[in-house]
């Protein structure tokens, strides 16, 4: 869980400096761990990856600045050339992949500045006949005064679906408007 060391690391910008303590979490199965975790996590980018998907011609120390202006401690590689080794801070639970890392490079040089390339591949895109149906569906309801309260992208597969019989709610224990 992250979102302690996020706000952990937040009030540490504050002055004076407020403390934290730590805590011992001993597990039943005798696992311990301190906790807050503040430490940064160590992943490794490519210069080559930030340039083929943003359309630059950067090199590595060059990508280390623009990744150092988006406060991800950054250091050259010492055995590829091409590598650079970044430290991602506990604030940052948004970077999970290289290809995040690649959008913070992307966003420190402007996108305004990135090149108009046109994409060596093409496709043609249209929806499912399945999410088409449902649009309509969620369209009519909603022009009959229906309000859509819970989609389904909240809703476990593992659950019952919300009003069936092993789901101990049925239609009758919610009015239809307030009286």
């Amino acid at each position: 869980m992250r979102t302690i060391p996020i706000v952990d690391a937040f009030y540490l910008t504050e002055i004076p400096l407020p403390s934290i303590e730590p805590v011992k979490i001993i597990y039943p199965d005798g696992r311990v761990v301190i906790s807050p975790d503040l430490s940064s996590r160590q992943t490794q980018t490519h210069a080559s990856y930030i340039n083929a998907c943003t359309g630059l011609n950067l090199s590595a120390p060059q990508v280390r600045d623009l990744l150092e202006r988006m406060s991800l401690r950054t250091e050259l590689s010492p055995g590829d050339a091409d590598a650079l080794n970044v430290s991602i801070p506990p604030t940052r639970p948004d970077i999970l992949h290289e290809c995040d890392i690649m959008e913070d490079a992307a966003i420190a040089y402007g996108y305004n500045r990135l090149p108009d390339i046109f994409p060596a591949t093409s496709t043609v895109a249209q929806p499912l006949a399945v999410n088409k149906l449902s649009d309509i569906i969620r369209h009519e309801w909603a022009y009959a005064g229906w309000v859509e309260v819970l989609p389904l992208i909240l809703v476990s597969h593992l659950s019952p679906p919300p009003f069936s019989p092993g789901a101990g709610a049925s239609l009758t224990s919610f009015p239809a408007s307030p009286s």
